[in-house]
């Protein structure tokens, strides 16, 4: 059973996710088992700063392992059709969210290891200052100004737009959050560093 959440004044129920279903081709080895410099792993790491920001985490995985026993009252949500994409994958994260009657998700990536959860709570407050929040994602920005979709909070009422996008030719959630109205918030660049090879986890 999913405990009651902290509620946001526009959302209600938010449940924060880690995305963890990609391939790491580059990086050669899973990044969720990766050593954090703080301690733990990639995936501890991302479960407890979202914890401490939404109370209850979710991980979406293309293959559970043991990330189940990572503690007990973590959800996972399959990506099944990880070759597809992130699209796919926040498709699938919504409709768990609506079957388990979150009114938003905070998703982000496991392999952001500078990410903390002042800047996941300055995101999600952000959106929660905002009075058309409820029908539009309010995300990170990148470097160059534009939506980052791996670090946004994505009110459960879009689930049938990311189905759409999902589901299309291209299945590129960057093409989409262009297309659509959204919120952007700037984070610090190095916030938003991603580690993909193994020479990115020591930077200069």
């Amino acid at each position: 059973m999913i405990p009651t959440l902290p509620v946001n004044s526009l959302f209600g129920r938010v449940l924060g996710v880690v995305l963890a279903g990609g391939n790491s081709t580059r990086m050669g080895v899973d990044k969720s088992t990766l050593r954090h410099p703080d301690g733990g792993t990639f995936l501890q790491h991302a479960i407890q700063r979202l914890r401490r920001v939404t109370g209850q985490v979710a991980v979406s995985v293309g293959e559970c392992g043991d990330i189940a026993r990572t503690s007990r009252d973590l959800r996972v949500i399959p990506d099944l059709h990880r070759d597809l994409g992130p699209a796919m994958a926040l498709h699938s994260v919504l409709s768990f969210a609506i079957a388990e009657k979150f009114d938003a998700v905070l998703v982000t990536p496991v392999d952001m290891p500078d990410l903390t959860s002042t800047h996941l709570a300055e995101l999600l407050d952000n959106a929660s200052s905002d009075n058309a929040a409820h029908d539009r994602p309010t995300c990170a920005l990148t470097q160059d100004g534009r939506p980052h979709p791996m670090v946004c909070v994505y009110p459960t009422t879009l689930a049938r737009e990311v189905a759409e996008v999902a589901h299309s030719d291209h299945r590129s959630l960057h093409r989409w959050l262009l297309t659509t109205p959204y919120r952007g918030m700037s984070l610090p660049p190095a916030a938003l560093r991603n580690v993909n090879t193994p020479d990115q986890l020591h930077p200069l």
